[in-house]
């Protein structure tokens, strides 16, 4: 009986699932669910942050490189920063609808940056590069 046991934990070990979402994709969650906090705090998104602070401490662990994260991370809430600016802008009545295009065009190719970011981050997690990479024809 233990056999089968052995066997079973065998076919675990050589099949593991990966962390879903992916680390990149739960940080990049909790950086805009912070700045949502920053600009309108609620009870709700207070509650949420909570929830997801448990999910990251299980797996901010296994992070290879703590400096290169946080390092990493950083450049993703700036970027973020950037990307809520520019979305105040296209929203602007006061532009033209030109400009608020133009502004809308920049914003999509800034978002293959995030993507880098996302993927670099979970490169640090033992990923390889999936769901986060944008394919874009140039």
């Amino acid at each position: 009986m233990g056999e089968d046991i052995l066997i079973r934990l065998k076919a675990l070990l050589d099949r593991p699932l990966q962390c879903y979402p992916s680390p990149a994709a739960l940080l990049d969650t909790y950086v805009i669910l912070n700045l949502k906090i920053e600009h309108a705090p609620t009870k709700e998104l207070l509650d949420e942050r909570d929830e997801l602070e448990r999910r990251l401490r299980r797996i901010l662990r296994g992070a290879l490189d703590r400096e290169k994260l946080l390092e990493l991370l950083q450049q993703l809430i700036e970027f973020h920063r950037e990307m809520w600016r520019m979305e105040d802008m296209v929203r602007d009545k006061g532009l033209s609808l030109e400009q608020r295009g133009a502004i809308a065009l920049k914003a999509d190719m800034k978002n293959d940056a995030r993507a880098k970011l996302k993927t670099e981050i979970n490169k640090l997690f033992r990923r390889q590069p999936g769901s986060e990479v944008k394919v874009r024809q140039v």
